[in-house]
């Protein structure tokens, strides 16, 4: 209860809004981690931030920032985007960096970006934290790994309705031998479409399928209803076993939003829960 009065607080007084990628960002909060051809979609200027926690009070529990940035270049009918990703888990410290690329085009009412994208990805140890019981620090050699991986994704969409097809992290290069760097990628399709009723409140379900071939198949059901066109509520179904539940408010041109992740079942932490927080603006070209 307290959580939720302070999340309600901060939005009461904050000013800022949500894009027009709205829909998505309630399911991945940075759309560029997800499909390199969302760089310029919507013709927008973009910039996020995003923050999040688990397992929150635990030592050595992951923490992870992302920024992102994207702009449409109308003229070239293209796109560019910068994605980072910083992250903690245990003793191992990882930063992801990638660029992407879009070409846009129209089919008839919608329009179609196709875009790439390529991630560096740098993982290394914190010794001070070290210890053998974590697998993923069993393959960085001399407490650094190294890798390149490459992304491709079609997007779909107009004011009401998109479809997003990628397949990311396809790693092409690794500095380990004890690391097979190929075979790795992650198929990802996710699709809504969006409801009016009035002026006052809108609905957009969506369907998140990621299908990765050594840890399975995730299905994520979200609902999001826009109040007023400024304030946002988000719940999410996760076949594995996870809910989630978003709050965020949209006032000019930024946003800020809050969203809370709970086991269905509880395991044996103290706080197993996720909590993240994005926020950022976007200008909007049409």
């Amino acid at each position: 209860m307290r959580l939720i009065t302070t999340i309600l607080v901060v939005l009461f007084f904050s000013v800022i809004s949500f894009g027009q990628q709205a829909d998505i960002a309630h399911i991945i909060p940075q759309p560029l981690e997800l499909n390199p051809a969302f760089a310029g979609s919507y013709f927008q200027y973009k910039a996020d931030v995003y923050l999040s926690g688990y397992y929150l009070g635990i030592t050595g529990s992951p923490k992870n920032i992302k920024l992102s940035s994207d702009i449409a270049l109308e003229k070239f009918k293209s796109g560019l985007g910068l994605l980072y990703h910083g992250e903690e888990i245990g003793s191992t410290k990882s930063k992801i960096m990638e660029l992407a690329y879009s070409f846009n085009t129209l089919i008839k009412r919608m329009s179609l970006n196709i875009g790439v994208g390529v991630k560096y990805h740098n993982n290394r140890l914190n010794f001070d934290m070290y210890s053998p019981d974590y697998s993923s620090d069993l393959v960085i050699k001399n407490g650094s790994l190294n890798r390149l991986a490459l992304s491709g994704g079609l997007l779909l969409y107009n004011k009401r309705f998109y479809m997003s097809f990628s397949y990311i992290d396809q790693y092409i290069y690794a500095d380990s031998e004890e690391m097979e760097p190929f075979g790795m990628g992650v198929f990802n399709i996710v699709s809504g479409y969006h409801f009016f009723k009035g002026n006052k409140i809108s609905f957009c379900p969506s369907i998140y399928t990621h299908i990765h071939r050594n840890y399975g198949n995730i299905i994520k059901l979200n609902l999001k209803a826009m109040i007023v066109n400024k304030v946002w509520l988000s719940t999410t179904l996760s076949s594995d076993e996870y809910y989630e539940f978003g709050v965020g408010i949209d006032i000019w041109n930024y946003y800020v939003g809050f969203r809370e992740i709970r086991p269905i079942v509880n395991d044996n932490y103290v706080n197993s829960s996720k909590l993240e927080v994005f926020a950022g603006f976007y200008f909007d070209k049409n």
